[in-house]
C-alpha cells in the first residue's frame, strides 16, 4: 500500500528558507537554495515534494523572487509534478536580464547557452549544471 503525500514527513519547506535568504549576499543565497534546499528536495520522496513548495514563499527582492519561481518550476517539471500557481505570478518575472553567478564572461556565455527554460523565461540566466545537487 502506497503512502499518501500527507503521510510522508517533510523537513523544511521552501518558505522556511526565506528568513535565512534575506540575511545574506547573493553568493550565499545561491548556496542555500541550490545546495541546502536541493538536498531537502532530493531527500523528500517524490510523492511529497509538492508540499515543499506549495505555499508561496514571502518576498525577498525581485531577482530572488523570480529565481525561486524558476527553481521550483524547473524542479517540478523534471519530477513530473505540476508546479504551484504562485510560480507563474507576473511579479516573479524580471524586466531585465540577471546572472546570479560569477561576473565572468565565460560564465555568462555558458548561462545564456545552457540556462533551463524556466529560468530563461524569467530572464534569470544560470547554467543548468549549477542546478545539480552533489
Amino acid at each position: 500500500m502506497a503512502l499518501a503525500s500527507d503521510d510522508v514527513p517533510v523537513s523544511r519547506l521552501l518558505k522556511d528558507f526565506v528568513v535565512q535568504l534575506r540575511g545574506c549576499d547573493d553568493e550565499m543565497r545561491l548556496r542555500i537554495v541550490l545546495h541546502e534546499f536541493g538536498l531537502v528536495w532530493e531527500d523528500t520522496p517524490p510523492v511529497a515534494r509538492l508540499r515543499l513548495v506549495a505555499d508561496e514563499p514571502g518576498p525577498i527582492d525581485r531577482r530572488w523572487d523570480a529565481f525561486l519561481a524558476a527553481h521550483v518550476e524547473h524542479r517540478c517539471m523534471h519530477d513530473g509534478i505540476i508546479a504551484p500557481e504562485w510560480v507563474f505570478d507576473e511579479a516573479r518575472y524580471l524586466d531585465e536580464f540577471w546572472f546570479p553567478g560569477p561576473d565572468l564572461d565565460f560564465f555568462r556565455v555558458e548561462a545564456i547557452v545552457h540556462s533551463p527554460a524556466a529560468f530563461e523565461a524569467r530572464r534569470v540566466f544560470l547554467p543548468a549544471r549549477e542546478l545539480l545537487v552533489v
